[in-house]
């Protein structure tokens, strides 16, 4: 469905009119017609916001125009055609909304005028004025999600308790730190080498691919120019066949039938040699998305560890600053201390020696104050372990950051890339290879959408014209009219659906899709988490995050999904007399996917069913 945003204010689609038509009823429109302007912009707000929800984007004051020009136009065509013959757009729904009113006598609501066949044309709603309506209408501000920066608390678990310093194991501490930076540059080295080994592998690999495909064109181009066409023949030779076509030379039919033979066998070899060339591109853009995709991994790389590795210089230079502020601290404390003893001791050296206690504390008074000084017995002496706690800190950081490393990245493989590029040999091609990889698929009736139903062991799904009681679950779909399957696909997968009417989307989608909000949060094929390829009125579209693309060529009503996960592959084919390629996708799908079908609006009816097949079945 092309997207509401892209269409002009001014052009009403179908599916938006009747939308809003639908949406009139559903708030009884006529309990509103009174003339009253406060209660039609309170309807025409309501009738906005349920477009806004849908993807339509519409103020209250277009609603109050377009319905006042569609009331127009269905009394214009009762007027016309008073028997009930009117071919006017929409009047089965007008009929519905109106219809009561056309009906009934006498003036109604104030701003009604009468015409010559009774008819009344109502014009009692839509005089709320665009100011009345700006100031009514609450402000939408949506707030963008906000990203969540990465977390480094690893590197920062020094708390201010394994801070505490002390002189004697500082260089202990710095030769640590040291020999953790050594470490992260040999392990940053180490990781660098181990990716260009990788890509030079995944280069020899494509490389001998694309020489062995350039042999085999090689020897085809060789065996076509083999294939020299028939000699021109001369009036005998003529003359000979003549004879040959009278029953007198029977081999010259079996020559002829040989040469039949020659030409088809030239026409398929042709066929081969265009289908080689076009896996030689293939595996060509391979190539370069595996040089591309390195090139971005090494500078990232680099990046990140030349981040890591400053923020590491900086924790060492402020663990260095710590130490040695503290050791200066603490050497301070213990000169001073060392110094006062020292002045006492010169002190008591100086006093002479006499027994007589109290003529000796007359004589030097200071004496009485050195008695209260501590005594060396009060000095308690520590044991040697100044910094261990810093110490033990640093290398537990260390150890920690060493098994993370060692456990993420000491595994890099080529695994995924030699895959990806032997599954473009391994793609299948016929019909009957697709249906080795038949995905029986059932619908989930927790995610269907209340305006469809489910019916044929929950393989057929219907856009119904009446809404639907399903139980309330919060994996159901609330606003699209869509449903995933219960299967996640996972893997090689084939699968076939068969379509009635217009307006049915063919989906795959992620399991963790919103199931509430606008149809850039829901919507299949208007976020990064579902893909779709799209069939409405008449034309044929492939929709992903929002944006579209054209297909081109018929389609009949059965459509072919074929996905290869992990080569993140998703093809569409349409199946008919012969299986055509609709469109390819080639991207990279990181969880598991289920498949999907969604309807568009007002086409109502219309049916869709995953087909059951057998792996031996023929077109």
């Amino acid at each position: 469905m092309p997207s509401a945003k892209a269409k002009s204010t001014h052009f009403w689609a179908d599916e938006e009119t009747h939308f809003m038509l639908y949406q009139l009823r559903e708030v009884n429109i006529s309990k509103y017609m009174d003339g009253r302007k406060t209660r039609n912009g309170k309807l025409f707000r309501i009738v906005a916001e349920r477009l806004d929800k849908a993807g339509f984007k519409r103020t209250p004051e277009q609603i109050r125009v377009r319905w006042k020009h569609l009331k127009q136009a269905y009394y214009h065509a009762k007027k016309n055609h008073p028997a009930g013959s009117s071919n006017a757009v929409y009047s089965d729904v007008l009929e519905e909304l109106l219809g009561h009113r056309s009906s009934s006598n006498g003036v109604e609501d104030g701003d009604n005028t009468k015409g010559s066949d009774g008819l009344q044309e109502v014009e009692d709603l839509g005089d709320t004025t665009e100011e009345e309506e700006e100031a009514e209408s609450p402000a939408r501000v949506s707030s963008p999600p906000q990203p969540s920066a990465s977390s480094t608390s690893q590197l920062a678990v020094l708390s201010a308790e394994q801070r505490q310093t002390s002189p004697s194991g500082r260089t202990q501490h710095v030769a640590n730190v040291e020999k953790f930076l050594q470490t992260m540059q040999q392990m940053q080295r180490t990781w660098l080498q181990q990716i260009q080994q990788s890509q030079e592998r995944e280069e020899r690999l494509v490389n001998s691919i694309l020489e062995n495909n350039a042999k085999m064109v090689s020897a085809m181009i060789e065996g076509i120019r083999g294939l020299q066409p028939p000699t021109p023949r001369t009036p005998c030779q003529v003359s000979e066949a003549n004879s040959c076509a009278a029953g007198e030379h029977p081999a010259a039919a079996e020559r002829t039938e040989r040469t039949g033979e020659v030409e088809m066998n030239g026409c398929n070899i042709q066929q081969r040699v265009q289908d080689k060339e076009r896996d030689v591109k293939l595996l060509q853009q391979e190539v370069e998305a595996v040089n591309r995709s390195a090139d971005e991994a090494v500078e990232h790389s680099e990046r990140s560890f030349s981040k890591l590795i400053c923020l590491m210089e900086k924790r060492r230079f402020e663990v260095r600053q710590q130490i040695r502020s503290q050791q200066r601290a603490e050497v301070s404390q213990l000169k001073e201390l060392q110094e006062k003893l020292e002045k006492e001791i010169t002190e008591l050296q100086k006093l002479p020696f006499t027994e007589d206690q109290d003529q000796l504390l007359q004589d030097f008074p200071s004496l009485s104050q050195l008695g209260k000084s501590a005594d060396s017995s009060s000095i308690n002496i520590r044991p040697v372990t100044y910094f261990k706690d810093v110490t033990a800190a640093v290398t537990d950081v260390r150890d920690k950051l060493e098994d993370v490393l060692s456990e993420k990245w000491t595994n890099t493989s080529r695994t995924k890339t030699e895959t990806d590029v032997l599954m473009l040999q391994l793609e299948p091609k016929t019909r009957a290879e697709f249906l080795q990889y038949l995905q029986d698929v059932t619908l989930d009736q927790n995610t269907i959408n209340s305006w469809l139903a489910l019916s044929n062991g929950n393989k057929k799904v219907t856009f119904m014209s009446k809404y639907q009681c399903h139980s309330i679950h919060p994996d159901r779909f609330s606003e699209c009219l869509q449903v995933l399957s219960e299967e996640s696909l996972n893997g090689r997968c084939y699968w076939e659906v068969e379509t009635q009417g217009d307006g049915v989307c063919v989906a795959v989608a992620y399991k963790d899709i919103s199931r509430a909000g606008s149809s850039n949060d829901c919507g299949f094929g208007y976020n990064d988490k579902s893909w779709v390829f799209d069939c409405y009125n008449n034309g044929f579209y492939f929709w992903h995050n929002n944006v579209q693309a054209h297909v081109s060529g018929s389609v009949s009503s059965r459509v072919g999904v074929y996905l290869d996960h992990g080569a993140g592959v998703l093809s569409f084919y349409s199946i008919s007399d012969t299986m055509t390629l609709l469109h390819r996708v080639q991207t990279t799908f990181t969880q598991p996917l289920h498949a999907g079908i969604r309807f568009h609006l007002c086409n109502c009816g219309s049916t869709a069913e995953f087909s059951k097949l057998k792996k031996t079945e023929t077109i």
